[in-house]
């Protein structure tokens, strides 16, 4: 469909081209059931492997795309729960040393002690987050991008 540019549009032109309150729902409510669909299928698939092809299948059987809602489906939050953990570990045996002696660390410490613990495991997540975006551009453009 040719369109004209954005800018030599009506308004009318533009909001027939926009979705509508109920579009926007419909799609919602279509994205959480496909989820909840793909969860009850997930059920005992723990490796990526196995969960692609089961999401390659319901793809083709549904004629949806499900692409990006895999994140939805096991709501990846290992890396986030262990950052805060060790982030919540770090400020107690911060808190336990001034117990006994408020001198032997200072503010200044334990801020660099708080935002490296953080930076660690924001670092393991950027990793993660890495490694299923090549895994993804790998299925999508087949293995012609190997490293």
């Amino acid at each position: 469909q040719n369109l004209p540019k954005v800018s030599s549009m009506t308004l009318e032109q533009k909001s027939l081209q926009w979705l509508s309150p109920n579009d926007l729902e419909q799609i919602k409510s279509s994205a959480q059931t496909t989820i909840q669909h793909m969860r009850i299928l997930a059920r005992g698939i723990h490796d990526m492997a196995n969960f692609r092809k089961m999401m390659k299948t319901l793809e083709e059987e549904t004629d949806d795309s499900i692409r990006g809602l895999e994140h939805r489906v096991f709501r990846r939050k290992q890396t986030r729960k262990s950052l805060i953990s060790n982030v919540l570990e770090c400020q107690k045996h911060i808190q336990g040393l001034a117990k006994f002696d408020s001198d032997v660390i200072g503010e200044e410490r334990t801020q660099g002690l708080l935002a490296n613990v953080s930076m660690k495991g924001s670092k393991v997540a950027l990793a993660l987050a890495l490694a299923v975006a090549r895994d993804d551009a790998e299925e999508i453009h087949g293995n012609s991008q190997k490293r």
